[in-house]
């Protein structure tokens, strides 16, 4: 019998399993029980720790290249939510996507998110796109801020003024 140290051992085993696995019916056979795990419904909450716990893993080895992905994922998803939301403010025509905001139209937002829970109202919305429609604008940040601390905007006053 031929010895081996645990190295050579681990690189025959891959070695074994390779050419194992280019035999298709080995490969059906791996695919139809790895299909059975998954569909038992025993098995959903294992899949998930496994899931979770290998998608920590690779944020934890590398932070940087995570963080630049949901950066764009999130910029994609604000960008088409404005999109969605007719793309400039209502009260001023500002179509810059960087000074828009999603408003409440009835400034009761605190009360939506406590509706909707936790996560982000983002979600919601392009999950629900018609009914939040009916129920948020967009408006520039300087309408918007100046509505929530003055209770109007400066260009309606001033349209109103004028006439």
């Amino acid at each position: 019998m031929v010895h081996m140290n645990e190295t050579e051992k681990k690189q025959h085993k891959s070695q074994y399993d390779k050419t194992r696995y280019k035999n298709p019916e080995i490969r059906n056979e791996k695919i139809a029980v790895a299909i059975r795990w998954q569909s038992n419904p025993k098995n959903i909450e294992a899949r998930r720790k496994i899931s979770r716990d290998s998608a920590r893993r690779k944020r934890l080895l590398n932070p940087e290249k995570y963080n630049a992905i949901h950066r764009i994922y999130n910029k994609n998803r604000r960008i088409k939510i404005v999109r969605l939301l007719g793309g400039k403010c209502i009260c001023c025509g500002e179509s810059h996507i960087e000074f828009l905001s999603a408003q409440h139209k009835n400034n009761d937002g605190a009360n939506h998110r406590r509706e909707i829970g936790s996560g982000s109202t983002y979600n919601w919305i392009l999950k629900n796109i018609e009914e939040a429609k009916k129920i948020i604008e967009l408006m520039c940040m300087n309408c918007n801020t100046s509505n929530g601390f003055f209770g109007y905007c400066p260009h309606k006053v001033s349209t109103e003024l004028i006439k």
